[in-house]
């Protein structure tokens, strides 16, 4: 459990899609380390001290995000909205 409660999970996600959605956060200067070339993934958002870890299970097509850090300035229902906002578009 992270920071803001249970991951929110999203359905349809292909490899396509991961390189999609990490190139994206690159763009947005956030920093992502992943711990192998199917993640998991830690990124830094640089927003609000907003982090991120996501997982992929490449077998069920689905990707899993956590928010594991936040400042207190930053409401957990905002960050999930703009999170499943970004995500509904992929």
């Amino acid at each position: 459990m992270g920071v803001c409660g249970e991951a929110h999970v999203y359905d349809g996600i292909t490899r396509e899609k991961v390189d999609f959605i990490l190139e994206k956060l690159k763009e947005g200067n956030a920093d992502v380390s992943a711990v192998g070339a199917d993640g998991p993934w830690d990124i830094d958002t640089h927003d609000y001290g907003v982090k991120l870890r996501g997982e992929w299970d490449k077998a069920a097509s689905q990707m899993s995000i956590t928010v594991t850090a936040k400042n207190l300035l930053a409401p957990c229902s905002l960050i999930w909205q703009q999170i499943d906002h970004l995500m509904g578009q992929v």
